[in-house]
């Protein structure tokens, strides 16, 4: 999938500070390992079921439905990997001198932009070797006009990415109204 022209998307006044994608690994997010430890959960349990109807003499009935828990829980596991793994493949993402973009490049694309200002926080998450998440607005989820897991956020950020610490200092820069665009320049101490 080729990179996008991030140029088309900017404003006059605007100018496009970093590019990047996510890493295309496979992972876990860090809010679907509930989800996982059932999923594991109910292998063992299915498992385990098998085996005392095997052993005691049980229906067929009894071992073909837990034989079916035990394959749902088994593949629960790397389908969730790989739903996670398909979006980053498909996501790409911007910071210019306004605003944070992440497109989406599926069709339709969607291109999702947020505003430097109304970046509520700026988290950087490490992970294995050089990636890292940085993490930026929390957003609760919608169905129609109502508002669900409010409690537990929708977080949004650049993930997986491999310069997140750079990225994240660009970020506070313009949050504190600094051009980075500007080199900043220090005055050694015998000179100050």
């Amino acid at each position: 999938m080729s990179d996008p022209d991030w140029e088309k998307f900017c404003e006059s006044d605007e100018s496009l500070l970093w590019t990047g994608k996510p890493d295309q690994g496979w992972y876990f997010r860090r809010n679907e390992w509930p989800v996982l430890l059932v999923a594991l959960g109910n292998a063992v349990i299915g498992c385990l079921a098998i085996y005392a109807g095997l052993e005691g003499g049980a229906p067929t009935w009894f071992v073909i439905m837990f034989g079916f828990v035990t394959v749902l829980g088994f593949s629960l596991i790397p389908w969730k990997m790989h739903q996670f793994r398909r979006q980053r493949i498909v996501s790409r993402y911007a910071l210019t001198s306004k605003r944070a973009m992440i497109l989406v490049l599926k069709e339709p694309n969607e291109l999702w932009s947020f505003p430097i200002e109304e970046t509520n926080r700026l988290d950087l998450l490490k992970h294995d070797g050089d990636l890292s998440s940085l993490l930026f607005k929390d957003e609760a989820l919608t169905v129609g006009e109502r508002k669900i897991a409010s409690r537990h956020p929708f977080e949004i950020g650049f993930e997986y990415i491999r310069d997140g610490a750079r990225v994240q200092e660009l970020m506070r820069d313009l949050s504190a109204g600094e051009n980075p665009m500007v080199t900043k320049r220090t005055v050694p101490e015998k000179f100050a």
